[in-house]
């Protein structure tokens, strides 16, 4: 019987990721690391499609001994679509938070305004002196 409600459920109310799963449906989420070992200095990366939203989330949690370990920056497309500009966007400030260590590990979340725009690359760097371990997603949404 709950298997049953709990199909039905699933058929009536579908998630957002069956959603994103569809043909010809736009990416709303990504996922740049999932207990991803990254090394030092290195940088994470991953497109995302934001034509058509308003808000970028980042949320990441990186192994680390300090806040600083863990470094989101957000770097628009150009017009073109292909060259990445250099200037990083700024976090929308008072949502979400900036790097902050607890129990070994450094975690962030940050809100990027993206109106306007169509594709941004989102960098997770690790600025330890080891290779450390990364999770870290991010998700589109509008006002």
């Amino acid at each position: 019987m709950i298997a049953l409600l709990t199909l039905l459920l699933l058929w009536v109310f579908p998630t957002i990721d069956s959603y994103s799963t569809q043909v010809g449906a736009r990416l709303r989420r990504g996922t740049l690391g999932k207990n991803t070992p990254v090394g030092a200095g290195v940088t994470a990366n991953q497109d995302a499609l934001v034509g058509e939203y308003d808000i970028l989330t980042v949320d990441a949690d990186l192994t680390a001994t300090a806040a600083g370990d863990l470094a989101i920056q957000v770097f628009p497309y150009g017009p073109d679509g292909t060259t990445l500009l250099t200037t990083p966007l700024p976090a929308v400030t008072g949502v979400g938070f900036a790097p902050t260590l607890s129990g070994g590990h450094s975690t962030a979340t940050q809100q990027y305004n993206v109106q306007g725009l169509d594709k941004v690359n989102v960098q997770i760097k690790n600025n330890n002196a080891a290779t450390q371990t990364l999770n870290a997603s991010w998700r589109v949404a509008d006002f």
